[in-house]
């Protein structure tokens, strides 16, 4: 009985062929004594399966998921999402657009087999009709989505050179996180009403003014001003680990 235990470690470290032949060599070597008691073999055989079940779920549970597999995951793996346009790659590879609008903002999400990619049709930027944002803003776009913060159009409409059927626009909890994820991949883009076409590098210049003038001039907390120095007892409290 000892000796099955004392294998566990190197059957918890080989792959699952070798486990096989693992088993099959230790109950060959031990057949001899499993002929004269039956459950004890038995028994073997049933500690074997049991650790392998133990193992096999540790190691599946062990796999990260990636940022590919969420995102797909939010979006229900596309099983019940509108297609809004069907193409072709000059590969003649497949792929199929899923659309979003909010104001005059296209957020075109593009499905090729498992890759996962998004492009923003008519920016807020000077001089470009298409741009390629970073990934956390499709991880938005999908979250509004799982969320149920969308809500279809059953409409057509031209977007560069495709033409849509059907298309996403978000309900007022949507809007909200659209407008904040735009504001994130381009900063002060929007000014009050309206909203205006920037140029990225005076955008930073008027990022970096604000930042300073605020660290200047405090912050301002149920309309009275104050000054950075007052949060700092609650900063300390906080930071000091207890005793």
């Amino acid at each position: 009985m000892t000796s099955i235990f004392n294998l566990l470690f190197i059957y918890k470290t080989t792959n699952f062929k070798k486990k096989i032949k693992f088993v099959v060599l230790y109950l060959l070597i031990n057949k001899k004594k499993y002929d004269k008691d039956m459950k004890h073999y038995l028994f073997t055989l049933i500690i074997f399966v049991f650790i392998n079940n133990i193992y096999s779920q540790e190691e599946t549970d062990s796999i990260p998921e990636t940022p590919t597999d969420q995102i797909a995951t939010f979006f229900n793996h596309f099983q019940d999402l509108h297609v809004s346009y069907y193409g072709n790659t000059q590969n003649c590879v497949s792929y199929n657009v899923y659309a979003y609008k909010y104001r005059k903002f296209w957020f075109l999400i593009i499905k090729r087999d498992e890759q996962i990619s998004i492009m923003i049709a008519n920016p807020p930027l000077k001089n470009k009709e298409i741009d390629t944002p970073d990934q956390y803003l499709l991880e938005g776009i999908a979250r509004s989505e799982f969320h149920k913060y969308t809500k279809l159009k059953k409409r057509k409409k031209s977007v560069l050179d495709m033409q849509l059927y059907g298309y996403y626009k978000f309900n007022r909890f949507g809007r909200k996180v659209a407008k904040g994820l735009l504001l994130l991949q381009y900063p002060y883009y929007y000014k009050g009403f309206l909203s205006n076409r920037l140029d990225p590098e005076k955008a930073a210049e008027e990022a970096a003014k604000a930042a300073e003038k605020a660290a200047k001039d405090g912050f301002k907390l149920f309309g009275k001003k104050k000054k950075i120095e007052a949060a700092q007892p609650a900063i300390d409290e906080v930071l000091t680990p207890p005793q």
